[in-house]
């Protein structure tokens, strides 16, 4: 620092204009960065940097240094946050440069470097309770006045403010996932506030689930957040799209907390897109006050003339500050918080003694999926619908989607992936999501790809099949039965091969011509096989039913495989369109992996025998010996994991887990295949979800039944074996020798079946 010009330096300031925080954070910044680099050379006549540049000759400037062969990469730059870093030149004056530091990328972020800016009104200090420092100033007049050294202490100032931040952790945020990492990110290190606190939320439910950690593993209680010092901000990340902001649950949970700590909605989605979301309840306004630290009761708002009524009071509405993802609204709710003048945000009134639960409309529901998909085009923007209309060619996980319209649109923004994601046309399943079907001859699937066109479709999925099936895991390879190069009869499909396989098999019908004949593929797609491990076994519960009696022997003298999953409506509803049937109703729950309903003993035969002509295998519905001996899988317990019935949950959907949580809960009804944990032999649903068909005939015991593993019938028409139980069947329906029956025309929510072959002798 001794060869440091300070006159020349203080002119280099002077010219950059720059105020007293600019000032301040560069003389901070200069003080902690990290540089082995020297800028001065001792010895040297000391002359400022930019006046040696400006002097020097270009033939003077010193040839680039060639890197020498075999030399090592230079090492690369630190990672920060998730975005990669990068080594920034720090100049002062022109373009000289004095030092490089490491910041985070700016990612989704352009203004990212005007953060401190935004924060400034954040920046306010107090006095500690329980930290002091000396006075300096107070001791020193002291001394002056009474020649008497007595030191005096004030509080040490600290910075004021406490950020909690909730973030929506609800399946339509998954979208905003990555943006929303950055932002919290840059407020946490951004070094102005006192401290910083995350609290995850699940809105997917009724009832908002909140949490300390991303994984949701440690549950957290919002009564335990206090503000007994009035430094606390609450910062809540959305969309308020999911169930329980519709329910109202979420919102009703902030109100309690607004009650004594500002909050401000931070909402990810654009103006346009506020329909679809909770605000379309609410009247969109501006919002000031000139109570510093406002809370609810504080904010003035542009339509208070409207509000005020001799039945509503001010606490019967809910005003609450909006803000947007755009850090420089940072500065606007930091101008907000402080009261300054002409604070003026923008913000949302709720009518809380008038508001109603925000279900979807039963208009929605009762459209057809051509209504439906018009709806969305009469409102998406143009990329949105070219978007959704590309994703019909393709199965539906979020990489997936996001790789679509980088390849379709060139766009990596999040706008109209969010767009679709919001449209009501998708039905998130696991990690999957699935067009809605009505009960139409044409699902939404299907007509987007008439939009689409066959030869587009079948571009889209040909170039993106790798990456899909890398993403998938998937054995099925969609390039090589193009080629007719794969036998399907040597792949055991999963779940993610049948919704590639499908998607595959209902592209290349609609091109017609030989592609249609590997369209029939359809057929040859099955789920592994379970082989039995022994040939006998006690069939019936001594303890069990009159029906159940008595416990018999049952010896097989063939070889048969049972599929592990019940048969899906993806699957039955490719029956159906090859067959010009009708398709079953699925209730409003969904269709795509959930077990097929609503399907008599004679539908369930028909798609048996469909199948075999398709696949040259001979597929039927087992026989209730085939099916105890596969459900009990070599135990003899009541249940193929033993006795303990408070263990059943693990494995079934019955009624405590589904039908008792009532119609409006998420739970209730069927659910998709494989969803609980398998029985030892690898078999899924064989407790509950639906009950099964079985080839017999219902008698009321075993008296006269076959021994050999065969159907048993009767002489006249009677009624058909169910068994397993369904979500709608107490626990005691569920066990393993548990049996019913029913007229073989029979449909209802509750009865479905599974596929079963004789392997060759």
């Amino acid at each position: 620092m001794k060869q440091l010009d300070i006159e020349a330096f203080v002119e280099v300031l002077g010219s950059l204009k720059l105020d007293a925080v600019e000032l301040s954070e560069i003389l901070w910044l200069s003080k902690y960065m990290r540089t082995n680099k020297k800028y001065y050379t001792p010895g040297k006549e000391t002359k400022s940097r930019a006046d040696s540049r400006e002097h020097r000759r270009p033939e003077d400037k010193p040839p680039p240094k060639e890197k020498e062969k075999g030399s090592p990469p230079p090492p690369s730059s630190e990672k920060r946050y998730q975005d990669e870093g990068r080594r920034i030149p720090l100049s002062i004056g022109g373009n000289t440069s004095v030092g490089t530091i490491n910041i985070a990328h700016k990612g989704y972020f352009e203004d990212a470097h005007h953060l401190s800016k935004y924060l400034t009104p954040f920046r306010e200090k107090a006095p500690a309770k329980r930290k002091s420092v000396f006075d300096e100033d107070k001791s020193a007049d002291y001394i002056a006045h009474t020649g008497i050294t007595i030191p005096f202490f004030q509080p040490k100032k600290q910075k004021r403010y406490i950020l909690t931040i909730f973030i929506d952790c609800g399946h339509s945020m998954e979208v905003w996932s990555e943006m929303v990492d950055t932002y919290q990110k840059l407020l946490v290190h951004s070094g102005v506030f006192h401290s910083t606190q995350l609290i995850y939320f699940d809105s997917d439910h009724t009832e908002t689930r909140f949490y300390r950690d991303k994984q949701k593993k440690k549950v957290f209680a919002p009564g335990e957040i206090t503000n007994f010092q009035h430094n606390r901000v609450l910062f809540v990340v959305t969309d308020m799209r999911s169930a329980s902001w519709r329910r109202g649950d979420t919102l009703e949970v902030l109100t309690r907390l607004y009650r004594t700590t500002p909050l401000f909605i931070v909402q990810v989605l654009p103006y346009r897109l506020w329909r679809g979301t909770l605000l379309r309840q609410a009247s969109i306004t501006t919002l000031s006050t000139s109570q510093a630290y406002p809370l609810n009761k504080n904010y003035n708002s542009e339509i208070d003339y409207l509000l005020k009524s001799p039945v509503l009071s001010d606490a019967d509405n809910l005003k609450l500050p909006l803000i947007n993802l755009d850090l420089s609204y940072l500065k606007i709710a930091g101008k907000s918080l402080q009261a300054k003048e002409g604070n003026r945000i923008d913000g949302a009134v709720f009518d809380i003694k008038h508001y109603k639960s925000d279900e979807v409309s039963t208009e929605h529901s009762r459209l057809n999926s051509q209504e439906r998909i018009e709806r969305f085009f009469a409102n998406a923007s143009p990329g949105a619908q070219e978007l959704l209309i590309s994703l019909s060619a393709v199965p539906l996980n979020f990489p997936i989607m996001r790789m679509i319209q980088e390849k379709v649109l060139g766009d990596t923004s999040n706008i109209y992936l969010a767009e679709v994601l919001n449209s009501n046309l998708l039905l998130k399943q696991s990690e999957m999501y699935e067009f809605v079907d009505t009960d139409d001859e044409e699902g939404i699937r299907d007509i987007l790809l008439k939009l689409l066109g066959r030869e587009k479709a079948l571009d889209i999925l040909y170039k993106n099949s790798e990456y899909i099936e890398d993403n998938l895991n998937t054995q099925f390879s969609f390039k090589a039965m193009l080629l007719g190069d794969v036998d399907l009869e040597k792949i055991d499909f999963e779940p993610n091969d049948l919704i590639f396989a499908s998607i595959s098999c209902r592209i290349l019908k609609s091109l017609g011509r030989d592609y249609a004949k590997r369209a029939g593929c359809t057929g040859t797609i099955k789920t592994k096989a379970i082989i039995p491990h022994s040939k006998r076994f006690q069939m019936g519960s001594d303890d069990g039913r009159d029906n159940e009696k008595p416990v018999h022997t049952v010896t097989f003298n063939y070889d048969f495989e049972i599929a592990p999953y019940l048969v899906t409506f993806e699957e039955y509803d490719l029956f159906c369109e090859d067959t010009d049937r009708r398709k079953p109703h699925d209730v409003g729950w969904g269709r795509g992996r959930r077990p097929v309903i609503n399907v008599s003993w004679h539908d369930a035969k028909a798609y048996c025998d469909w199948l075999s002509d398709k696949t040259r295998e001979t597929y039927r519905l087992p026989t209730e010996a085939e099916w105890e001996y596969a459900c009990r899988a070599g135990t003899a317990e009541k249940w193929s994991f033993g006795d303990d019935e408070k263990e059943l949950d693990k494995y079934a959907w019955y009624d405590k887990n589904a039908y008792d949580k009532g119609e409006k809960h998420p739970d209730y009804g069927t659910h998709p295949v494989g969803t609980k944990d398998p029985n030892p032999w690898g078999l899924y649903d064989m407790h509950g979800n639906v009950w099964e068909w079985c080839e017999d005939d219902f008698v009321d015991n075993y008296k006269e039944t076959p021994i050999d593993g065969s159907a048993y019938h009767n002489q006249k028409e009677g009624e058909k074996v169910l068994r397993g139980g369904s979500w709608l069947s107490n626990a005691v329906d569920t066990r393993s020798a548990s049996r019913d029956g029913s007229n073989p025309g029979s449909r209802g929510v509750v009865i479905g079946f599974r596929l079963l072959r004789t392997l060759p002798s």
